[in-house]
Order: structure tokens, then C-alpha cells, then sequence
């Protein structure tokens, strides 16, 4: 039993002694303020990022310039694509979905982020697909319904 009660003693103190160095990695998602922009190399860089963004097909790309049309649309135009974004427009199924963070909470040693997320804010109900089948009901499936959480990561 000696040798039982030492092996036990052994595994709960495993989790306290850890690889302190080794696993405390820079984040590679984000930059911290006082890191950001230093030099003129990091202002360009940070420059041609933006750019970049704003040239993607969801802004001056393509979808800004027809956007507005089909919000505005009466019922005379009719999308028949497969992308799914331009059909939610022309159908006026765009949801609400929001997400806010508070990180960097210093937690003993380690951060701790703190998120809370919502989906379908305003509850909108419409239908996605109509099945319908021959000689019986259509079949209706409708959106996902109002949806929240919390979320807690913490990284050491």
C-alpha cells in the first residue's frame, strides 16, 4: 500500500509541476500594443495588410457594389447562384450574430479570456429548403433559433 500511496502522491503532483518555458508560446493571432507598429517596416506591413482586405470579393471586390440593390429589391431580381450570401440578401435572411472578449486576464500565472456570443440575436424564423415530395407534405426546414453562450479559455 506504501508504494500505492506514493505513486498517488506522484500522479497529483504532476499537474503542478509543468514545462514552464517550453509551452509559453507568443501568440501568433494577435500583437500586443506595445509590439505593434515600432518600426516603419511594421507600419507597411500593417498597411498592405489592410489593403489586402479591403480588395476580397466581400468588400470593393465585388459584393459592396450590388449589395445595396438587393437589399433594395422589390421582387425583380432573382438570384439563382449557389453562394450563399447574396442569396441571404435577396431573401432578407441576414441574421444578427455578435461576439465580445475580454482577454488578457491575468489568472494565476496564466491568461484567461472571457467571450460571450449570441447567434440569430433577433430571432428571425424563415425557411431555408421546402422538400416536397410527391404525393405527401412538404417537408419545411427552418433556421437555427436564438443561440448564446459563454466561453472561458485559459492558457498557461
Amino acid at each position: 500500500t506504501l508504494h500505492y500511496l506514493a505513486l498517488a502522491a506522484v500522479l497529483a503532483a504532476g499537474p503542478l509541476v509543468g514545462c514552464n518555458s517550453k509551452l509559453d508560446v507568443e501568440p501568433v493571432d494577435r500583437v500586443r500594443a506595445e509590439k505593434a507598429l515600432l518600426t516603419s517596416a511594421d507600419v507597411e506591413s500593417a498597411l498592405v495588410g489592410s489593403y489586402s482586405a479591403l480588395s476580397s470579393n466581400r468588400l470593393y471586390g465585388g459584393y459592396i457594389q450590388f449589395i445595396a440593390d438587393l437589399l433594395g429589391d422589390n421582387g425583380d431580381i432573382a438570384f439563382v447562384g449557389t453562394f450563399t450570401q447574396p442569396r441571404e440578401f435577396i431573401q432578407k435572411t441576414v441574421l444578427v450574430n455578435s461576439r465580445i472578449s475580454l482577454g488578457e486576464i491575468d489568472l494565476a500565472g496564466s491568461n484567461l479570456e472571457l467571450s460571450l456570443w449570441g447567434k440569430n440575436l433577433t430571432n428571425r424564423t424563415f425557411n431555408l429548403v421546402d422538400v416536397r415530395v410527391v404525393g405527401r407534405n412538404t417537408i419545411t426546414i427552418y433556421n437555427d433559433p436564438r443561440t448564446y453562450g459563454v466561453e472561458a479559455r485559459i492558457r498557461f
